[in-house]
């Protein structure tokens, strides 16, 4: 049986073997190759890498993002050190870094906030969503969600309003709130369809709303679609979560060999993107499977992986410094309000003043001109 499981994670890492291949990131490295002035273009793509890579390869994902960084305050512009930011979050968000991704997050949000960058602005606040979603705060993740979805939804962002429609129902399903969870699924894969975008996301996400009712046959049916069209794609992330996705649903079904093997790809295919959340539920998912089997001893083994890779994400620093950031920036946003506040009075204060001193002056004239008609 061992050698059943080398086989299998054998298999799944040649399987992702040709994901490096990725036309448009090839093209935005050849433009950088040949674009070595340093101005906003270059910031521009090297910005443009850093979101393309922050899935396939989060480490060169991050080093194009505090490149461009590095560029954007050499030349003083403010909305390529914003996205750089933003980047550098979602590199450390794809390993599971939350704090470290909170941190990028907050000061990309702090720039877009006083620069009025809202495309920016409600980007970041879905991203914020999204550590809010991995740590287990729904509730807060889906208001956040919700604020991106208004944002995107007034500036006519089609894209981005696919994307947030398929988190907030995220958050429906991990709030068990299963028919909110489908009319948010199925909005942002009709809307995506036409692009395409998403497809394969939201049809292994309906597969879950299906499989957590018990209709394991409408299950099956989406994830199968979620695989096709993630496989030819060649997403790792998307790879390993239909595979979990599918191997819970075979165990489910008792089909325990098939549900191990599925199981074995995910945690293959997620070590080599080094997806730790995604690494962490496959090994909890082994560990059930190999219990299913009466086998405790490898129960357990997974289980202690799974512990390890949970305790790395979600550990009390972690919870500490996102709270904090957030303290952090709530102050400052009331700061803002205080600022305004301030200054609105300050203005009504001078225009009372100028009121009061264009009457006196009007009173004055008045009054020389009556002094002037009697004399």
């Amino acid at each position: 049986m061992k050698i059943v499981w080398l086989l299998v994670l054998v298999c799944g890492l040649f399987l992702v073997k040709g994901h490096a291949q990725n036309p448009h990131a090839d093209s935005l490295k050849l433009a950088l190759k040949n674009h070595s002035q340093e101005d906003t273009v270059r910031v521009k793509i090297l910005n443009d890498l850093a979101f393309e890579k922050h899935f396939s390869d989060p480490a060169s994902a991050l080093q194009y993002s505090l490149e461009a960084r590095k560029l954007s305050k050499q030349i003083n512009y403010p909305r390529g050190i914003a996205l750089s930011y933003r980047y550098t979050g979602l590199a450390f968000w794809t390993q599971a870094l939350f704090s470290n991704a909170l941190e990028a997050f907050y000061k990309g949000l702090k720039i877009s906030d006083s620069l009025n960058f809202r495309l920016i602005k409600a980007d970041i606040i879905g991203n914020i969503g999204l550590i809010q979603n991995g740590m287990g705060h729904y509730k807060e993740a889906l208001k956040l969600f919700q604020n991106s979805y208004e944002i995107h939804h007034q500036l006519n962002n089609k894209r981005r309003e696919v994307i947030m429609l398929n988190n907030i129902g995220d958050c429906y399903l991990n709030l068990n709130l299963y028919s909110e969870a489908l009319k948010a699924y199925n909005q942002s894969l009709s809307l995506g369809e036409s692009m395409p975008l998403l497809v394969e996301t939201n049809c292994r996400n309906i597969g879950n709303v299906y499989e957590a009712q018990g209709d394991y046959k409408k299950a099956a049916e989406f994830y199968e679609r979620a695989k096709l069209s993630g496989d030819i794609k060649k997403e790792r992330r998307e790879m390993t979560l239909v595979r979990k996705s599918m191997a819970s649903l075979y165990l489910k079904q008792g089909k325990k060999e098939l549900a191990e093997k599925t199981a074995l790809e995910a945690a293959a295919i997620a070590k080599s993107g080094n997806y730790r959340a995604p690494l962490r539920d496959s090994y909890f998912l082994l560990s059930k499977i190999a219990e299913s089997r009466q086998d405790y001893k490898l129960s357990f083994s997974y289980f202690q992986l799974a512990t390890a890779y949970k305790d790395s994400i979600q550990n009390l620093g972690e919870v500490s410094k996102i709270a904090s950031m957030q303290s952090d920036y709530d102050l400052q946003l009331k700061q803002k309000e205080i600022d305004f506040l301030t200054k609105q009075s300050q203005l009504k204060r001078s225009e009372l003043t100028r009121s009061y001193i264009l009457l006196i002056v009007s009173a004055l004239a008045i009054i020389l001109l009556i002094l002037y008609a009697l004399t």
